[in-house]
């Protein structure tokens, strides 16, 4: 109860930060919750010059020269260029005017100290790797009018843990900060500083390729009953996932799925499933056993790591034990 408590106090925090107002127009006062989760200011408003901003004739801001921590976006940009922003670890905050429809490519890639970043109802765009390795970003919304979020857009943000999209968005909607398509057909994204179990919605059919790449924090996932597709490297890299529990619909496991999961402890793939790829469970140290339910599951390649002490249980004749054979592995009967 004291992490729901203490994460409904830093989104309050953040949400309010989002309604600062003055005279009708948006400025930014950057404030902190205390362990009371009481809202204290702890610098002065923060003002740009223009001059120090490189505007193309089409309203793209390509370059930035000044050395502010706290930015607020002139009002006539309209885009934000590709690597306008890279590697600016002095910038803390970004204010976003509600003239710009895209953030481009690697935009604010790397700015190590970006906390706070507002991003506007009037974005339509945001690049693949705009916001990559920002690993103090915690929060972001996704405005109603989004219509495309780049591969890696936040790849590398280890501590966004919630993501919020207007419901009025055509395009996205999220169920407990994770991002799904409208129609929660396809799982898009998860932040990858959840923390906790993972349920996936009944109604979703896709995992997506690195829905949950790195989510280091995730311990227990339950794939919903109608997926049938988990996409390459879904959850690679989620080291404290301790339990999967795979949806009986389940047709497809595509490479390196889990692949880097420490802490898995046992896997049971159902009767549904016609393919694991290649290395889908390499690199998974605690990984005793593997339990194939389908006599004629496809297993491509090295599903586990070589010299891996994960027992294959499987029907006799299965696929699973002329993979156990060939790979040297041990092979129990069901």
């Amino acid at each position: 109860m004291g992490f729901i408590v203490k994460k409904c106090i830093r989104f309050t925090a953040s949400v309010l930060l989002l309604f600062t107002v003055l005279n009708g127009n948006f400025i930014y006062a950057n404030s902190k919750a205390d362990s009371k989760g009481e809202i204290r200011q702890i610098t002065s408003i923060s003002k740009n010059l223009d001059s120090e901003f490189n505007i193309d004739e089409k309203g793209v801001l390509i370059g930035y020269k000044g050395k502010s921590k706290n930015l607020i976006i002139p009002e006539n940009v309209t885009a934000i260029g590709s690597r306008a922003f890279e590697g600016r670890a002095e910038i803390e905050s970004v204010t976003f005017t509600e003239n710009i429809k895209a953030i481009g490519e690697s935009a604010f890639c790397g700015c190590s100290n970006l906390k706070e970043a507002f991003l506007p109802e009037s974005l339509e765009t945001i690049e693949d790797s705009a916001f990559a390795d920002c690993k103090k970003l915690e929060i972001i919304y996704i405005g109603e009018n989004v219509t495309e979020i780049g591969k890696k857009a936040f790849s590398g943000c280890e501590n966004l843990y919630y993501i919020s999209v207007n419901s009025d968005n055509s395009c996205f909607t999220a169920i407990d900060g994770v991002v799904y398509s409208k129609d929660l057909k396809k799982l898009i994204y998860c932040p990858e500083g959840f923390e906790g179990e993972i349920v996936v919605d009944d109604n979703t059919v896709i995992v997506e390729d690195r829905a949950f790449f790195n989510c280091r924090k995730l311990n227990k996932a339950t794939i919903g009953k109608s997926v049938m597709y988990i996409g390459k490297e879904a959850f690679y890299s989620c080291q404290d996932l301790e339990n999967v529990i795979l949806g009986e619909n389940l047709k497809m496991i595509r490479p390196h799925a889990f692949e880097k999961c420490f802490k898995l402890t046992e896997v049971i793939i159902p009767g549904s499933v016609r393919n694991i790829g290649d290395g889908a469970f390499i690199e998974c140290g605690s990984l005793k056993s593997i339990k194939f339910l389908n006599s004629k599951t496809k297993i491509s390649g090295n599903i586990i790591s070589k010299n891996s002490k994960t027992v294959i249980v499987g029907y006799t004749g299965s696929t699973a034990e002329v993979y156990a054979k060939d790979k040297k592995l041990t092979f129990e009967l069901i």
